[in-house]
């Protein structure tokens, strides 16, 4: 699907979902454009060479997700790629949904290949009030961006809330599935510690000037958008030293309960040790053990297992083997 809006100053906003004129707005040097493609079709895609003329490499990149996040720089217009997360994302099931943005002076392409949360806000916006884009496109990229990082958040607190959970389920189950859980939990928060650290560059880069496509007064913004990413990326490195303690803890836990299983059966096996000598040595094939023919000789030699046993359990108690 495709969505045009067209912004002219002293006009009101066009929209359009086609591209039967989005060459004569983008031809017109005072209209300020954003193109959206959503799940778009070849057909739909084709602004992308035929209007927009963007390089082939950058339309590659587009149409084949799973890219990085990045931002790179053409002759009259930037290219960015970004990841936001779907809203069914959770600790143990991490989504994103690739956006792909190309920035000029006075124009906004967007792609992605499924519902963005982020995009359809900021177009629910535009419905009211069409002061996002008559800001230019930068300020209308910021907008973008800045809700893509606001849905982080709750990511953010639920992982927070799996690692607490999992902290107070370490001292009471030792499972292989509570590890399974601890390595989900982890690929999770790498995975999300990557796409923000890289953002955190692309948004570093877009708020230090470094590009002239975003002009001085677009540049708090990306700012303060940059500020907010940085504490997310900050918080996504604690989380992951917070699940290497987890792992560490579980080890520990696990080594801890092994010695406990060791060391009472290592005590069962003490004390067997002696019955089995009595046991063997008047299990003997000899005809001349003393005690062989005693009337009691065989309750006699029970007593002495059952002494000995007694004796070395006294010792262990006193020792706090026991």
């Amino acid at each position: 699907m495709i969505t045009v809006y067209a912004h002219e100053p002293g006009k009101p906003l066009r929209v359009a979902h086609d591209a039967r004129s989005l060459a004569a707005e983008v031809d017109n040097s005072h209209v300020f454009v954003w193109v959206d493609l959503e799940a778009a079709t070849d057909d739909e895609r084709g602004v992308l060479a035929n209007v927009f003329h963007f390089h082939p490499l950058a339309i590659e990149d587009c149409v084949h997700a799973s890219q990085t996040p990045k931002v790179e720089e053409y002759d009259d217009y930037l290219y960015i790629v970004v990841h936001g997360v779907t809203p069914n994302a959770t600790p143990d099931s991490f989504e994103t949904i690739e956006l792909d943005a190309f920035i000029g002076r006075r124009f906004l392409v967007t792609h992605h290949g499924g519902s963005s949360r982020s995009v359809n806000e900021v177009k629910a916006r535009l419905a009211k009030s069409d002061r996002s884009i008559a800001r230019g496109p930068a300020y209308l990229l910021h907008e973008i961006l800045d809700q893509i990082v606001d849905h982080y958040v709750p990511v953010m607190e639920s992982l927070e809330e799996r690692i607490e959970a999992i902290e107070e389920e370490v001292l009471t189950n030792s499972s292989h599935e509570l590890m399974s859980k601890i390595l989900r939990l982890k690929r999770t928060i790498l995975r999300f510690r990557r796409i923000a650290a890289q953002e955190r560059e692309i948004l570093l880069r877009l708020s230090r000037g470094e590009f002239g496509i975003v002009g001085d007064d677009a540049r708090p913004y990306y700012r303060d958008v940059f500020d907010h990413l940085f504490r997310i990326s900050d918080l996504a490195e604690t989380y992951r030293d917070l699940v290497q303690g987890l792992m560490e803890g579980y080890m520990s836990v696990a080594s801890q309960r092994l010695n406990e299983v060791m060391k009472r059966l290592t005590i069962i096996a003490s004390i067997l040790m002696p019955c089995t000598l009595i046991a063997g040595i008047y299990g003997m094939n000899f005809q001349n053990i003393p005690e062989l023919k005693t009337t009691w000789g065989y309750f006699a030699a029970l007593g002495a297992m059952v002494a000995v046993a007694a004796i070395q359990i006294i010792i262990y108690r006193r020792k706090r083997w026991l």
